[in-house]
């Protein structure tokens, strides 16, 4: 494109934004080209071609010194369609104010007309719950309320104006980094940022600073679970906190043998390692390992693909979560788990290393969180009555990676005054209330499921509630309601309400799926003892006399065999596995975990959760075995939580 008389000024920053590429110069317009179709847009004159509809953007004006008057040729910057316009430094005097504007495009009154746009000025609370990051090429915005302890209106801005001093050092010039802050749009003032504990360098010998984009918004992609994507096992050795192992340094080369192993003895090797935790470490033993193991090029031979893997249980802690693996049996520690996550209670799971996380701050706080990726989804407040309440269980009807965002609902049972169902979805900014399906009978609800199209709610005395989702055109939720199996009670039901009213035991109850049939697992927690017993019954339906009527079911209980399939139980995570796909596994075993919420004596005003009375039971022995084993030295799992119990982490 030829430069012409209103192309004039410098320019100042380039930003990619709604599919154009916009350049900004020291005079106020835009440059886009769109598939190398250019449009140039001014205040006033635009040239455009076949291309149409350039989308509003913003801008933001950085004046530097004490001046009041914005002068012409300002430097520019532009952000995700904002534009940072400022002072040229003058006479040393640091940032003192920012400005924020809107720009507007008018379309033109006829297809040989010139578009007219303007810059319109955002004063105090028009960022409307927006803070600003902004760098020369780099600048984002976000919204402060997925940010905990940021302030909206604050726009963090960093020293690039490239001032230098006089040559001191061998004639090097170095370069000002202390024109950095954080602006309040708001309160048109200035606070120290990064705080004083944490500033950076006063100087560089380089240049300025610059914006590292560490983590990108959350992607919403199909991921098949097998194998497992270099970025996701990347990110759970990142985790563990063994990518620092990865090294090419000579000494470290030098200490073994098997560190310089040729790639087809490691791939011969690779097989031995069915366990995606222990593959993601050796892969970190150098970048030798890590480069065969990723094999980013597909050269071949190609590393052999993951079997299917088993759930490992996730112990929570604030200072030490940490993981066991069912397939290997070794305990791995989460060293760089995110403090919120840490501080967590988690309250669900799903495939594909989702967790359903009831935050500490702030309080009553909700979100979704990607063990395999770092993806951060915000939930609303679950409020009953005006009150704040709490998630005790949630589950998914898909992972959220599934596109569109829409394919998923999350359906939580909510223990506040009266236990209800409440759901949520991707486009809901407050959670749908589906009301209590058993108010006024005492019953509890027990576990939630996602089974055959439909959201199955299991109560204390074994009846289940099914919510079917409707949906409108667009796949959003319309609303859920509740449909009641007409379950006949089984034959020993009151022998169970008699124990617990003697205060004998304890019973709880899991919903699971498997072979596509729903099964009921009931769990006996004997007084000052730990689980006894486990039993397995399946839901068998019939179809409904007429129209209107319910739909009649009973209890059928597995007696001594699962025929070959293995359970491992956790409220709104249960899952069952076939044996035969499993290497050195028995069939007719149930895996389950501490989840009573039962606490030792607060030590220092802290209540500490039991981690103990995990087993595996055995239903053709009757009996629970040890598991995870406690004979392996190095093991040493934790016995109690300052947190809450643990919970599967599923692939």
């Amino acid at each position: 494109m030829g430069a012409g008389r209103e192309e004039a000024g410098d320019l100042q920053d380039v930003i990619y934004y709604n599919g154009h590429l916009g350049r900004r110069r020291g005079g106020a317009r835009a440059d886009t080209r769109p598939e190398r179709r250019a449009i140039v847009c001014g205040l006033q004159v635009v040239r455009r071609s076949a291309a149409r509809g350039l989308p509003h953007g913003f801008g933001v004006a950085r004046l530097f010194g004490l001046g009041e008057v914005l002068p012409r040729g300002v430097p520019r910057r532009v952000a995700d369609g904002r534009e940072v316009r400022g002072l040229n430094k003058a006479d040393k005097e640091d940032t003192q104010w920012f400005r924020v504007f809107r720009l507007d495009i008018e379309e033109p009154a006829a297809d040989d007309q010139p578009d007219l746009a303007r810059w319109e000025e955002l004063v105090g609370r028009e960022l409307d719950g927006r803070m600003l990051f902004v760098g020369r090429g780099c600048s984002r915005s976000f919204e402060a309320a997925h940010f905990r302890g940021f302030a909206e209106f604050m726009i963090c801005f960093l020293d690039d104006h490239c001032a230098t001093e006089e040559p001191a050092v061998m004639g090097e010039r170095r370069y000002h980094l202390t024109d950095t802050g954080r602006f309040s749009v708001a309160n048109d003032n200035f606070e120290t940022w990064p705080p004083e504990e944490g500033l950076p360098p006063q100087t560089s010998n380089r240049a300025p600073p610059i914006c590292l984009m560490r983590h990108a918004p959350p992607k919403f992609k199909t991921r098949e679970p097998w194998p497992v994507s270099s970025r996701e096992s990347s990110f759970i050795a990142h985790l563990m906190g063994v990518t620092n192992q990865v090294t090419n340094h000579p000494a470290a080369m030098a200490t073994t043998s098997w560190a310089d192993l040729p790639a087809n003895l490691i791939l011969r090797l690779v097989p031995r390692f069915p366990c995606l935790a222990d593959r993601v470490h050796v892969s970190c033993l150098n970048r030798h390992w890590r480069a065969v193991l990723k094999n980013d090029e597909q050269v071949e031979p190609r590393p052999p693909p993951l079997p299917p893997q088993l759930p490992w249980l996730l112990f929570p802690s604030t200072t030490e979560p940490s993981f066991y693996t069912t397939i290997g049996g070794k305990r791995y520690t989460l060293a760089r788990l995110p403090p919120d996550v840490r501080a967590s209670r988690f309250v669900g799971s799903f495939d594909g290393g989702w967790l359903a996380l009831a935050l500490s701050q702030p309080p009553h706080a909700h979100a979704l969180y990607n063990l395999n990726s770092g993806d951060c989804v915000v939930l609303p407040r679950v409020s009953q009555e005006g009150h704040p309440v709490m998630v005790s269980v949630a589950t998914f009807s898909a992972p959220p990676s599934r596109p569109p965002p829409e394919a998923y609902l999350i359906c939580a049972i909510i223990k506040g005054t009266t236990p209800c169902i409440a759901f949520w979805q991707y486009w809901m900014g407050h959670w749908l209330s589906a009301g209590a399906p058993v108010g006024g009978t005492g019953e509890e609800l027990h576990d939630v499921i996602y089974y055959n199209g439909g959201f199955h709610v299991l109560t204390s005395r074994e009846r289940v509630v099914v919510y079917v989702p409707e949906l409108d055109k667009d796949g959003k939720l319309l609303h859920a309601n509740p449909t009641f199996y007409d379950i006949q009670q089984r034959q020993d039901y009151n022998v169970d309400v008699e124990g617990l009213r003697e205060g004998h035991n304890r019973i709880d109850r899991y919903l699971v799926e498997s072979r596509g049939e729903l099964l009921m697992a009931v769990r006996y927690m004997f007084i000052k003892e730990d689980t006894k017993v486990l039993r397995v019954f399946r839901v068998d339906v019939e179809e409904p006399a007429a129209d209107g009527h319910l739909a009649r079911a009973s209890w059928g209980e597995f007696s001594f065999h699962l025929y070959g399939r293995m359970l491992f139980l956790g409220h709104g995570c249960s899952r069952s596995f076939d044996v035969a796909e499993f290497h050195g596994f028995k069939e007719s075993r149930i895996y389950f975990f501490d989840d009573r919420f039962a606490t030792t004596e607060p030590v220092m005003g802290e209540a500490w959760y039991h981690l103990t009375d995990r087993g595996r039971y055995s239903m053709a022995r009757v009996i629970v075995e040890v598991w995870p084993p406690e004979d392996e030295e190095d093991l040493r799992l934790p016995e109690a939580s300052d947190r809450a119990p643990p919970i599967w982490w599923l692939h």
